[in-house]
């Protein structure tokens, strides 16, 4: 979970850019971004944001 979030940010990760993944943000399938060609980031919606993935 993610609080506070302002809007239009992302959340970077550790986590190797991969197909496959099943991601939600606040219930909705949502679509990683590619960064430095290597890792995921997840766009974040203002407020509090539950992220699942699988």
């Amino acid at each position: 979970m993610v609080e506070n979030a302002q809007a239009n940010n992302y959340l970077q990760t550790t986590i190797p850019y991969e197909s496959g993944w099943q991601i939600r943000l606040n219930r909705k399938e949502v679509t990683p971004k590619l960064l430095d060609d290597t890792l995921m980031a997840l766009p974040l919606e203002k407020g509090r944001n539950t992220i699942t993935m699988e």
